[in-house]
């Protein structure tokens, strides 16, 4: 008998970062033999394309008014006759609707505890820090699945500091047939990139965009890099990106911002076309090395989920969060292209062996029926 799965994710705009993550595990799952149905508060066309091409039925409210009502309707209108198990996705909604939902397996996919509760304020971000509501509806929920998975080790520590309970770690994968240079007809050739680095992330101040620009005023001037920051297509905060664009101009940095989303097969070209990609991320939870797909190395700061991704030495380099120590990994992989074009190429041999999406899946529905045997028992 085929597995049933009811998966909840809140908001489904564009295919990158979370909400591609989960269309991807779908499609795998789908693969798999598994029947899956998607529900979200927001499905964007693009999405609804994708999901239909992959044979997944959706369902989602036709207006704002309608979003409240829909999660009461599918928290008393998901069947345990009709589902074998609740799948969640992290957002802010997810554990209102964990809480609300009964009589069914529920597993919970979260990628991080709300850090604007539980860590010390950055500029920019924790105006809702002492939002105590919020905050106790986040842990009554997340508590209440019966299995919560995670993406690396650093968080699944965190979640036990938080929440008191022990997580599996399932790290995320890339999907390795969306990304193949191959098919896409593309040239990873290292000798043939331009003098680029990119950086990927939404603007916001714990991406930590402002630090590369920092960073590379210590690169001369001669061989300093083009910055190309690429976005999700949603600009967070205006006022970060108002500072980037001054900082930038203040240290005569040349930077490039793609404030709209841009198209799959552009976002692809331009990690092929850059001789690194810089992730400067303040303790991001977890890393998916999408740029080891088209063997581009990395330098990163030795934080959280980033230590997990990224080999020192081998397929990129780790630095403290200190900007001439990140311009000095920088101007090395610049100075010797023959290192760094092994390090992607390495970078590019651990993807296929560990961060690929398909073992992610596998992973997946292994610690499914990990829930299903436990329930059952």
């Amino acid at each position: 008998m085929k597995l049933r799965i009811a998966a909840f994710h809140a908001f489904l705009n564009v295919e990158a970062g979370a909400s591609g993550a989960f269309i991807s595990m779908m499609k795998y799952l789908k693969r798999e033999g598994i029947e899956v149905e998607v529900f979200s508060l927001s499905i964007s066309d693009e999405i609804k394309r994708t999901l239909e091409g992959l044979g997944i039925p959706y369902s989602s409210p036709k207006s704002t008014f309608e979003k409240f009502l829909f999660l009461r309707k599918i928290s008393r209108e998901i069947p345990r006759e009709k589902y074998d198990l609740c799948f969640f996705s992290h957002y802010a909604y997810s554990p209102i609707l964990i809480k609300m939902m009964k009589g069914i397996p529920k597993l919970y996919y979260l990628y991080e505890p709300p850090r604007i509760f539980y860590e010390p304020p950055q500029k920019g971000i924790g105006s809702k820090r002492f939002d105590l509501i919020t905050r106790e509806i986040d842990k009554i929920g997340t508590r209440s699945a019966d299995l919560i998975l995670c993406s690396s080790d650093y968080i699944r520590e965190y979640i036990y500091k938080v929440y008191g309970k022990f997580a599996i770690v399932n790290r995320l994968g890339v999907d390795l047939e969306k990304y193949d240079y191959k098919k896409l007809g593309i040239d990873v050739s290292y000798e043939k990139r331009e003098n680029m680095i990119v950086s990927i992330g939404v603007i916001h101040p714990q991406k930590a965009h402002d630090f590369v620009i920092r960073s590379l005023i210590y690169i001369p001037k001669a061989k300093r890099p083009k910055l190309l920051i690429i976005t999700s297509g949603i600009i967070h905060d205006y006022l970060y990106l108002k500072q980037i664009y001054e900082l930038a101009k203040k240290l005569d940095i040349y930077v490039e911002v793609k404030e709209r989303f841009i198209p799959h097969y552009d976002f692809c070209l331009a990690l092929s076309k850059s001789k690194l990609m810089a992730i400067p991320y303040i303790m991001e939870p977890s890393v998916e090395p999408v740029a080891y797909a088209f063997k581009t190395p990395i330098v990163a700061v030795r934080e959280a989920g980033a230590r997990e991704a990224i080999i020192d030495g081998v397929t990129g380099f780790l630095v403290q969060r200190n900007e001439k120590e990140f311009a000095k990994a920088i101007e090395f992989l610049l100075d010797n292209p023959d290192i760094a074009a092994k390090m992607g190429e390495e970078g590019y041999q651990l993807l296929q062996r560990e961060y690929s999406m398909e073992k992610c899946a596998q992973n997946l529905i292994k610690n499914i029926k990990f829930l299903l045997n436990k329930m059952n028992e």
